[in-house]
């Protein structure tokens, strides 16, 4: 596909985005990569304000799948967060908790292979998967990935689940079975959801170490169900474009910003009573550069979101975890 490549440069003061006071003016850069007018043509998705609420049947159901149905003795407590626990003497067995906040965190100890990181400098790498195999597996990092989303998709009507991220791990002992950490973005009709480095309770996320016997652990906040949709019209993507294009510097307080990927995505807020609410967004996705005190820089992976029923800026997130 014929690529554009839009770029301008444009110099601000320093201060006006960091408060600090600088002597002389910076220049900062944008780079937006997009697809050409044939593209920009193509039909855009229909797309929805929803609104969901906590599953509790979904978790009675995961309970019985991976609790109460696998023990012959088992301990229920809600008095803070529900929680199902199996012990033996003082050692823990297995455990299914969901917190307040409605994340779910799952182990099954006797099968835990935690260990030591071989990939670190993945750890943050959105669309890695790995290549290695690690000890004593015979399967793929592609397959633990499905195995993942397989196990949400029991549990979740309202997303289907890809993998985002796919890392080997070891045990300091070597001669013990390695495991894999896998990432799963949700998605809705088609569309991903936005991952948020800084999700706290409005990330719909999930997370499992997967070793030769299948999962062993799970976090996430992923159960829930659809309440209603409300199908709402698109903002071209020029007319958000042009937005950025004038106010990307104030927007995000990088020296350089280099856009490689415009698409619809979900963007999700909590309500009250443990209901959400999720909208379309365009996000503008890339690297952002920032500069230090010292003239040395650094770049992190970024989403710039604008609502796309309006067109009005969102917010900028982080991909994560």
């Amino acid at each position: 596909m014929k690529r554009v490549v839009i770029i301008l440069l444009a110099a601000f003061l320093l201060a006006a985005v960091t408060g600090c006071q600088r002597e002389t003016e910076a220049q900062t850069s944008i780079s937006i990569t997009a697809a050409d007018a044939a593209a920009e043509a193509e039909e855009t998705p229909t797309v929805y304000n929803v609104i969901l609420r906590r599953d509790e049947d979904a978790l009675l159901q995961m309970a019985e799948n991976l609790i109460i149905s696998r023990y012959e003795e088992y301990v229920y407590d809600d008095e803070v967060f529900q929680q199902w626990q199996v012990q033996t003497g003082e050692k823990l067995v297995a455990s299914l908790d969901c917190s307040s906040d409605w994340m779910v965190s799952y182990t099954d100890y006797e099968n835990d292979c935690n260990g030591t990181h071989m990939e670190d400098d993945y750890m943050i790498t959105y669309g890695y998967i790995t290549d290695t195999i690690p000890n004593g597996l015979d399967f793929t990092a592609e397959e633990a990935g499905e195995q993942l989303c397989n196990f949400l998709e029991q549990y979740v009507s309202v997303f289907t689940f890809q993998t985002y991220r796919v890392l080997a791990e070891n045990q300091e002992d070597e001669t013990q079975p390695g495991y894999y950490s896998a990432f799963a973005q949700a998605l809705y009709k088609g569309i991903p959801l936005v991952l948020d480095a800084n999700s706290g309770e409005n990330h719909i996320w999930a997370y499992a170490n997967i070793g030769p016997n299948g999962i062993f652990s799970l976090d996430g906040t992923f159960l829930l169900r659809e309440v209603s949709r409300v199908e709402v019209d698109v903002v071209s993507q020029e007319t958000v474009r042009e937005h950025l294009l004038e106010n990307y510097a104030a927007i995000t307080g990088a020296s350089d910003v280099d856009i490689d990927s415009i698409e619809l995505e979900y963007f999700v807020d909590t309500e009250d009573d443990g209901y959400y609410s999720m909208f379309p967004v365009w996000a503008f996705s890339g690297t952002l550069t920032f500069a230090n005190d010292d003239g040395t820089t650094y770049s992190m992976q970024a989403s710039i979101l604008y609502y796309a029923d309006t067109g009005t800026l969102c917010d900028v997130y982080y991909p994560g975890p």
